[in-house]
């Protein structure tokens, strides 16, 4: 082989690597788009948009996008409702506590179960899964949401000044 042969190898070489190098960052762009936009719906939600809207600006129908997001608006929401309540307790109890922490202050003071402490944990990576990409059922989301009513309710009671008699 010629060293212009080499040469000319070397640069195709150089050339692949740079287009190599244009798809891996072209791949990050659209995963950080996709993720962007799902949590730009699950906000679109909580704030009342309507799936016919969402479906316009995803070029959509409003099923399809329902049918797409559906899940990743009720994890979304029960999460809400858990740190809006772990918000209210932390303040009541002028706590300087992350969540994590105040779940488990729940727990050492009784309010919470340490089953509820896992049900919170499981919300929580449900959320964050559905968030990053990864396909979340409408089984494994109503099995992860179920019970976060009651998990909301007792934390709501913690919040509240004890009653005097």
């Amino acid at each position: 082989m010629t060293r212009q042969e080499t040469l000319s190898i070397l640069d195709d070489m150089d050339l692949q690597d740079e287009c190599l190098a244009t798809v891996r960052l072209a791949v990050a762009r659209e995963s950080e788009a996709s993720r962007a936009t799902r949590l730009a719906i699950g906000q679109a939600r909580i704030a009342g948009c309507s799936w016919d809207a969402i479906g316009r600006e995803l070029g959509v129908t409003k099923q399809a996008a329902r049918e797409r997001y559906l899940v990743l608006e009720h994890l979304a929401k029960a999460w809400d409702a858990i740190a809006l309540q772990l918000a209210q307790v932390a303040r009541a109890r002028q706590w300087d506590k992350s969540d994590a922490e105040a779940v488990e202050a729940l727990i050492a003071d009784g309010v919470l179960t340490r089953d509820d402490g896992a049900q919170i944990a499981r919300v929580l990576a449900a959320l964050g899964a559905a968030l990053a990409g990864r396909r979340v059922t409408d089984g494994e989301g109503d099995r992860v949401t179920d019970g976060v009513e009651g998990i909301t309710a007792r934390i709501f009671v913690a919040s509240q000044p004890p009653v005097r008699t």
